[in-house]
């Protein structure tokens, strides 16, 4: 079973799938509970990224001026500095927060769709829940 690659054009359209949509929305909320993140599990528009990028931005804008250090939201959901990095060269216009949620939901999307590739082949996995 292949990884889904860590890119935009590969993952986002996976989040037009109800599914996938709010296991991404999940998993995100899982791993930044500690810092009170929630996301509503449905919106109403027809752009489902755009709209999670919205609801995630400003809570990472108040997370970041609390004073938590991006690579402690960064290894929470295990996106490496790395890619940040290349982020920040290849978008120096967009907001340090816009960033950071879309590295975010691709990272949180790609666990899902490896974990539901995984549980189909293989029956379900012990580590459903990571």
């Amino acid at each position: 079973m292949l990884v889904p690659e860590f890119n935009e054009q590969e993952l986002s359209p996976q989040l037009v799938h109800p599914q996938l949509f709010t296991a991404c929305i999940q998993q995100t909320e899982k791993d930044l509970q500690a810092y009170g993140i929630h996301i509503p599990l449905a919106f109403p528009g027809n752009t489902p990224l755009r709209e999670l990028l919205n609801e995630l931005q400003p809570q990472l804008h108040v997370i970041l001026q609390r004073g938590t250090q991006v690579q402690e939201i960064l290894y929470r959901v295990d996106v490496t500095e790395k890619l940040l990095q290349q982020a920040l060269i290849a978008c120096p216009e967009m907001p340090l927060e816009e960033l950071l949620a879309r590295l975010i939901i691709l990272r949180e999307l790609q666990k899902v769709i490896t974990r539901q590739s995984f549980s189909k082949n293989d029956g379900p996995a012990e580590w459903e829940d990571v």
